[in-house]
């Protein structure tokens, strides 16, 4: 995988990561707000019907038997329009007899749980028109905040994500001059640049490469001008010496020592060539032993002399 998609990807799993966050927490604080807001007291009900439930279980033995023909009185029975519903821990419909949209009650009613010596014996739901319209705006209200947030959180998440990719796109630009520079560089084009668009990490890091590069020219402009001089050194010797065996070849009669003597000459000459040569690989491999000892200064003078 590339810098760019790496990047890309690292800024789009933050983005997500923190839209799926903020979406979750304004969902639960909006939610609390708009149970805040949105509510109707019918604490005072609910708590006469919630006792005088309870006093019948207990009455009862702890049973619910016969809860069905109870009759209910308290402050509930002067709205017409209001509903009670008991249902049992296992989800059964204890009071009243009859079903009139139980699924409609529990959705939209009031829910309390009946407790007897601290445990639950029962679920009352307490349901009038006026907190089923309650209830239907708040989940009016909170449908559309979920609808709005969610829609906003996506167009907010798409244009991050194109923000992330322009911006992955816009970093990773030098590498991919980068990458072009020593692709050249390595078919042999030597001396190539970069161009320094920044002074920062990237600007330095071009520099660097520039720097490298033109060195690299240098060193090879360098070693083209050793290898011709060498050439030169070897071919003035050798040629010397393939003359004079040429004339001694061609004259066919024997062979004076003085004759021979220069010849001599250029090998020693070749000889000393070859070893100033490898003095000179093991000096750039750092491998050239020195050897350390007392010299008589005036005797070494008349030998260089």
């Amino acid at each position: 995988m590339s810098v760019r998609r790496k990047l890309f990807a690292v800024i789009a799993t933050f983005i997500l990561t923190m839209g799926v966050i903020f979406v979750f927490l304004t969902l639960v604080i909006v939610k609390d707000i708009i149970l805040v807001m949105v509510q109707v007291d019918r604490s005072k009900e609910i708590g006469a019907l919630s006792a005088e439930f309870a006093q019948f279980y207990m009455r009862n033995g702890n049973s619910w038997e016969g809860v069905g023909q109870m009759e209910l009185g308290g402050e509930w029975l002067g709205r017409t329009d209001a509903r009670v519903l008991l249902m049992s821990t296992d989800k059964k419909r204890l009071y009243p007899r009859q079903e009139f949209q139980d699924k409609y009650t529990i959705f939209m009613g009031i829910r309390k749980d009946i407790k007897v010596n601290g445990k639950t014996v029962a679920y009352l739901y307490y349901y009038d028109q006026e907190v089923a319209n309650v209830a239907k705006l708040k989940y009016g209200v909170t449908n559309s905040v979920i609808v709005i947030l969610l829609f906003s959180s996506v167009i907010i998440i798409l244009v991050s994500l194109f923000v992330a990719y322009r911006l992955a796109k816009r970093m990773t630009a030098p590498l991919q001059q980068f990458i072009q520079a020593i692709e050249r560089l390595g078919k042999g084009e030597l001396g190539v640049q970069v161009p320094l668009q920044s002074k920062d990490e990237y600007g330095k890091v071009a520099a660097a490469f520039n720097n490298m590069s033109t060195q690299i020219k240098r060193a090879e402009a360098i070693r083209k001008s050793l290898v011709a001089d060498v050439a030169h050194e070897l071919r003035t010797p050798i040629t010397i010496i393939r003359g004079k065996l040429d004339l001694i070849q061609q004259s066919g009669g024997s062979v004076e020592p003085e004759s021979l003597l220069p010849l001599q000459d250029e090998l020693i000459r070749l000889t000393r060539l070859v070893e100033d040569l490898h003095l000179l690989s093991l000096a750039e491999a750092r491998k050239l032993p020195i050897e350390r000892k007392p010299v008589a200064v005036p005797a070494l003078l008349r030998r260089i002399i």
